[in-house]
């Protein structure tokens, strides 16, 4: 579950590092909805009680923006050397890269206890039963959310498809035309080569 969070966040990250003031717009990402519809979903699939709810989700809310915090630095340290264009600008040594790779491992044990301890706070507030409801609701809510987002870059694809259609099949009657003309072109040369010898 912990692999499919992290995988998640980094999405999640992307959205957010991408997102405009105006969240409501449309087509825009807004987190306090995105955590409304989150926290309607687990409660009901962990079957949290208004009182229990009351009681988690303070402490489940701090765990996420901790792990966000921490997935964020991740994410950046995983583009390292990325973006470094200019030829002029330093560029980093295979001892920077190694010290990035130290740097991810250290978080991830970081996020690791993070969530230990979350948990077990948790616990003290609900049945244990009910913590590891939240845990199975947050990763099927994930799946469902890739999910819904691999339909969209699909249903996009599928949308711009006609156009790159019409795009090929223009581009083939080109080369079509264009090897037409310079048959025709060598055919009336061979032509006149024999009009000239007769």
């Amino acid at each position: 579950m912990r692999r499919l969070s992290i995988v998640f966040a980094m999405f999640l990250s992307a959205l957010c590092m991408t997102a405009q003031p105006q969240g409501r717009e449309r087509g825009k990402f807004n987190p306090e909805e995105f955590r409304a519809r989150m926290d309607n979903y687990v409660r009901e699939k962990a079957n949290l009680t208004q009182e229990e709810a009351d009681k988690v989700f303070p402490i489940y809310h701090e765990m996420k923006e901790k792990q966000f915090a921490i997935m964020t630095q991740i994410r950046q340290l995983k583009f390292t050397g990325r973006g470094k264009k200019n030829a002029d600008a330093p560029q980093p040594t295979d001892a920077d890269y190694q010290k990035a790779v130290r740097q991810i491992n250290d978080l991830n044990v970081e996020l690791a206890k993070l969530q230990q301890t979350y948990y077990e706070k948790m616990n003290k507030e609900v049945p244990g039963e009910k913590v590891i409801g939240i845990m199975r609701a947050e990763d099927k809510f994930h799946r469902e959310m890739l999910g819904k987002a691999g339909e969209r870059r699909r249903m996009f694809e599928k949308m711009r498809q006609p156009d790159d259609k019409k795009k090929d099949d223009k581009d083939r009657k080109k080369f079509s035309n264009n090897k037409m003309h310079k048959g025709d072109k060598k055919s009336h040369g061979k032509g006149k080569r024999r009009h000239g010898g007769n």
